[in-house]
């Protein structure tokens, strides 16, 4: 496993406990991905692969919203089964980082929520897991675009390279039809910058900074952060989530 890899499954790790509470975002993600695959695909599939279930938010609601007889989830940290496994008698979890460790299966829908973001290559990746779609399967998913975060990567230079919608059509067209595809821009006011950290610490998001804050750090990226991204109510930070939805090609 590469090493940014062992530091995301770290980082999700320690903060599984405080993930649920800090990941509103995640969860409206989660919702509007389940709500457009109904209205565009229906609630019945046989087998149902999750990728990246993390705490189950997005694996309750296919539980509770979709018609399947398997679903398959999956996650790089191992104790995410602690989470998932009473949610359905007929889940079946496997550890494991999902960008390098196929499933020799194939399946009705391919599903994630908040996870593609942390892939080194996702083009790449969705070019493979058409192989695990029956034909006429779905391929739907929730991430984040190249706006997502911002205002912290203007000031640390630090953050992921996120894939534009763009890229995605171009890596799926060969092999699915694209049946939903958009974006949205989400900005949440917190009262300092330092809450903003505290948040993306406990949700687990700052799962590539390796940077070991001291207090002089602290004091600069705070007054350069209210000085660059204040508003009345307090301080900024910009969400771009994006969902897409696709259908294998026969």
């Amino acid at each position: 496993m590469p090493e940014n890899k062992h530091l995301i499954k770290h980082r999700f790790k320690k903060n599984l406990g405080t993930y649920d509470k800090h990941a509103f975002v995640q969860k409206q993600t989660a919702s509007k991905l389940i709500e457009m695959l109904i209205e565009n695909s229906g609630v019945n599939f046989s087998d149902i692969y999750e990728i990246g279930c993390g705490t189950g938010i997005l694996t309750g609601q296919i539980a509770d919203k979709l018609s399947f007889n398997n679903l398959y989830t999956n996650d790089i940290v191992e104790s995410s089964e602690e989470f998932v496994k009473n949610l359905s008698d007929k889940i079946t979890f496997t550890a494991g980082d999902a960008e390098t460790v196929f499933p020799d299966k194939k399946f009705d829908l391919i599903i994630s929520n908040a996870v593609f973001q942390w892939f080194s290559d996702l083009p790449a990746f969705l070019t493979k897991i058409s192989l695990n779609l029956n034909e006429g399967g779905i391929l739907a998913f929730a991430s984040f675009g190249p706006e997502n975060l911002r205002e912290i990567n203007s000031i640390t230079n630090c953050g992921l390279k996120y894939p534009s919608m763009d890229e995605i059509k171009t890596a799926t067209e060969p092999y699915f039809n694209c049946l939903v595809s958009c974006s949205d821009t989400c900005v949440v006011i917190f009262e300092s910058p330092i809450e903003i950290l505290k948040h993306l610490k406990y949700s687990g998001t700052n799962g590539l900074n390796q940077k070991t804050w001291v207090k002089k750090d602290l004091a600069e990226f705070e007054q350069k952060y209210r000085e660059l991204f204040s508003t009345k109510d307090g301080v900024r930070l910009t969400y771009n989530p994006i969902w897409f939805i696709a259908k294998r090609l026969l």
